[in-house]
């Protein structure tokens, strides 16, 4: 049993090891977006997918000795892909589409050997089971698991601290060779135990083993589906808004394993009850995280996001485990698994990506995990009968009609099928919830059903009064379609839950038994749904005023708003993800004058005011590493030149077609596409400097921060890339993070001063809301420029001990801030 314990550890514990590790690898290659884990982990579902498919066709289809022997072989030849290093020819340019790039990336590299380990664990366990009759293969499924959360635990916390990146893609080849020498062992073994070649069954009934109907590969698929996007979702909501690090992505995969250490490997330990009220309760939670993202701190945030996750992968791999076949069927078992598992990562990053403007697949995944849940629950209890699936249909369908009220006003407003379907949808979930209550009534016994003919003709006048409410409110819909468009959303969601009360209260108000509290148990849980499916939905209109457009692409989203100041006029601002990142007021007075963040009192105002060039007259070459709208152009003058460093080509589409501070400012300007740290490092090769007066970072997606432009050998490159007395100005403005310690390692690495500068406008003057607060660090050895009366009092000592990240490492943990909710 050892060979096959060991090869059943190694496999898993490599398999979850190379995912942070090669992620890790190319982060910094396409700009520190929170995608390249998300497509890499899509990626690796797939070719888990793939293994699990070999393993099925080989198991299931070809005898026993015929398997091994194909299997060393396969192993063999995939040596020759070590190590699993990418090669520098497959760095980005900036031109091609990062998600295939990525694709592209990892096929030549990791692709075959993690295609291989992905086979082990169904065909070990499939071998196991043939040279160990009456013994569980499912206790080497949990062992799997706890190797492969071992492998995402110890990254880390020792691998990833200690050790160079380079060295970790070694360190694994190694262990990969190991696995090839220990699943041969187990191979050899097969091949001993096996006393003849049977004949493979080739017969299409044979795919699909006797007993497993289709019903039950749908609900093996579903439930593997859930989690998976989940998982996804949750890693991409935790990361848009805090720099990207493999702790944010290991800490949730590791959750996820823990769930199939649990439930394959202490089935006692899941109850339904249990995890299915922490689910819910967590998911309201969440509904909180998505409403009012700035009121938690980071560690609430990422205590109640996970804590989801948790209870819902547990609700949905619990089930999962409860419906595992017996060992003939094992493969099949793992192969629809991973369809599921795959299927999770194509919804996220492809279907997502195309069907929402924004991140939505996440309040969609909550709700899918409540209801499967609970409506595993109800069937496994109670089988299927009408009246729970015409209530499961109401709430579905309620739900439906308020979401969809709120996303399609316009076209409601403008289109009169659409307000038929919204009359004829309420409609049908007053006559569905009617129905449901007479049909329950019906076949209650009649001692527990109260026979006061007042009260019967009470629940009958209610009952026509909502008909009539739901006859007024169709009648205004259709005939007042121009003032329908911002009421219909409220309306509906007040006359739905009009219906709703009065289903319940004339329902559950002539009960006296106990037995039937846990019918209402059931329908509250189902209409905390709809409240998670609506908050949750509602919550994602993070940006007021007027959307002018909005794009999704790998970057993140992004978009462009219009507002009214009551002082200042309309002004447009670019947001991403929750965040604004600039802003132009159409007012020609003020049109182009900086504002938000750059104001003249910020540190990137005293950059350019007290730069001594500019007090000698002369011009001044800048470099800015996040376009925005290009508000710093606004700062330029005649003679002076810009050049904008952007990753994402879907921000110049913005700022080119929304905003003028490029177009108008009398400096010359310049916008490259492409992720700046390499560009800079692309010139360097070449032997061009770029001799920058004034270099600025001003990157941000969402409220992070790239960590690959702070680190040491960013930093680097930036010095090569100064003229002498250059500086570095770097926008350290975080709800979560304080990056001073970091800053102010790079700058004592760089042997140059920092100083840090709070701006807090006085917003009572005038009603200056065109500047908001910001924190700017200034890094340079310009002693000039340090001595200028603005300057020097902001030189002040730090106290907190220096943190510097290399390309290596870099822990967010020490410069996370601690925010107590409601300061």
């Amino acid at each position: 049993m050892f060979p096959f314990a060991l090869t059943i550890f190694l496999s898993a514990f490599l398999l979850f090891q190379v995912q942070p590790v090669i992620a890790r690898f190319i982060l910094p290659w396409y700009g520190g977006s929170p995608a390249v884990w998300t497509t890499c982990m899509c990626f690796f579902q797939i070719a888990l997918l793939i293994g699990y498919l070999y393993s099925d066709v080989v198991a299931r289809r070809i005898p026993a000795k015929v398997q091994a022997l194909i299997h060393i072989a396969v192993m063999v030849t995939t040596l020759i892909t070590l190590p699993i290093i990418p090669r520098a020819a497959l760095k980005p340019t900036g031109v091609e589409d990062p998600s295939w790039s990525i694709i592209k990336l990892l096929l030549l590299t990791v692709a075959p050997a993690y295609c291989l380990l992905a086979t082990t664990g169904p065909l070990i366990q499939s071998w196991f089971a043939k040279n160990f009759r009456g013994r569980s293969p499912y206790r080497l499924f949990a062992l799997s698991n706890l190797g492969s959360l071992l492998a995402l635990i110890s990254y880390p916390l020792l691998f990833e601290p200690t050790t160079s990146i380079v060295n970790q893609a070694w360190m694994w080849s190694i262990g990969y060779v190991l696995f090839v020498v220990s699943c041969s062992w187990c191979a050899v073994l097969t091949l001993r135990a096996t006393k003849e070649i049977a004949p493979a069954d080739c017969s299409t009934a044979a795919l699909i083993p006797k007993g497993i109907s289709f019903l039950k590969l749908l609900a093996w698929v579903v439930l593997a589906t859930i989690p998976s996007v989940l998982l996804l979702a949750v890693t991409n909501e935790l990361s848009q808004d805090v720099s990207v690090v493999p702790m944010l992505w290991i800490v949730p995969l590791s959750l996820y394993l823990i769930s199939f250490i649990i439930c394959f490997d202490r089935p006692a330990w899941y109850r339904r009850d249990l995890f299915g009220t922490l689910l819910i309760c967590s998911s309201l939670a969440s509904v909180i995280c998505l409403v009012q993202p700035t009121s938690l701190g980071f560690f609430g945030q990422f205590a109640i996001y996970n804590t989801m996750l948790f209870s819902a992968v547990m609700t949905c791999h619990g089930e999962l485990a409860r419906m595992k076949p017996d060992h003939e069927s094992l493969t099949l078992y793992y192969l629809m698994m991973s369809v599921g598992g795959a299927l999770g990562g194509i919804l996220v990053v492809v279907v997502a990506a195309l069907v929402f403007q924004r991140f939505h697949e996440l309040p969609v995944a909550m709700v899918a995990a409540i209801g499967v849940t609970l409506g595993r629950w109800i069937w496994v209890r109670d089988g299927v009968s009408l009246t729970r699936v015409m209530l499961a249909v109401s709430i579905l369908a309620s739900s439906a009609i308020v979401v969809s009220s709120y996303y399609l006003q316009d076209l409601i407003r403008l289109v009169v099928v659409a307000r038929l379907g919204v009359v004829a949808s309420v409609l049908f979930v007053a006559l569905s919830l009617l129905g449901w209550q007479h049909l329950t009534r019906k076949f209650l016994p009649p001692r527990l059903l109260e026979k006061s003919t007042a009260a019967t003709r009470m629940d009958q006048l209610l009952w026509l009064a909502t008909f009539g409410v739901v006859f007024l409110f169709s009648l205004w819909l259709v005939t007042n379609p121009s003032e329908s468009g911002a009421l219909v959303s409220p309306l509906t969601l007040a006359v739905v839950g009009l219906i709703w009360g009065v289903g319940l209260y004339t329902h559950f108000r002539p009960v006296v038994s106990l037995a039937l509290y846990t019918n209402l148990g059931i329908v509250f849980a189902f209409f905390l749904i709809q409240v998670v499916a609506v908050g949750a939905f509602f919550g994602r209109s993070q940006q007021q005023g007027k959307t002018l457009e909005l794009k999704r692409n790998f970057f993140g989203i992004c978009g462009v708003g219009e507002h009214e100041s009551p002082i200042h006029g309309t002004f447009r601002e670019i947001f991403n993800g929750r965040i604004g990142h600039g802003q132009q007021f159409l007012r020609e007075d003020i049109k182009n004058k900086p504002n938000l963040y750059y104001g003249p009192d910020s540190g990137i105002g005293l950059a350019f005011t007290e730069h001594p060039l500019r007090h000698t007259g002369k011009p001044i070459k800048i470099a800015v590493i996040g376009l925005g709208t290009g508000t710093l152009a606004a700062w330029g003058r005649a003679g002076d030149s810009f050049i904008f460093y952007e990753i994402n080509p879907a921000v110049i589409e913005l700022a080119d077609r929304y905003f003028t501070y490029r177009q108008e400012t009398p400096s010359q300007t310049e916008t490259l596409l492409g992720d700046a740290r390499i560009l800079l490092e692309n010139d360097l090769l070449q032997n061009l400097s770029r001799e920058f007066d004034l270099l600025i970072v001003d990157a941000f997606s969402g409220d992070s921060i790239p960590r690959h432009l702070l680190t040491r050998e960013a930093m680097d490159v930036y010095r090569r890339h100064l003229a002498p007395g250059g500086i570095v100005a770097i926008h350290i403005s975080n709800h979560y993070l304080d990056l001073r310690p970091v800053v102010h390692a790079l700058a004592h690495h760089a042997q140059m001063t920092p100083i840090t500068v709070f701006d807090v406008p006085e917003r009572s003057v005038a009603g200056n809301e065109r500047l908001y607060p910001s924190d700017w660090m200034l890094v340079t050895d310009n002693a000039e420029f340090l001595k200028r009366p603005r300057v020097a009092p902001h030189l002040t000592e730090f106290q907190t001990p220096p943190v510097l990240w290399t390309d290596d490492f870099g822990s967010i943990l020490q410069v996370v801030k601690i925010k107590i909710p409601g300061n």
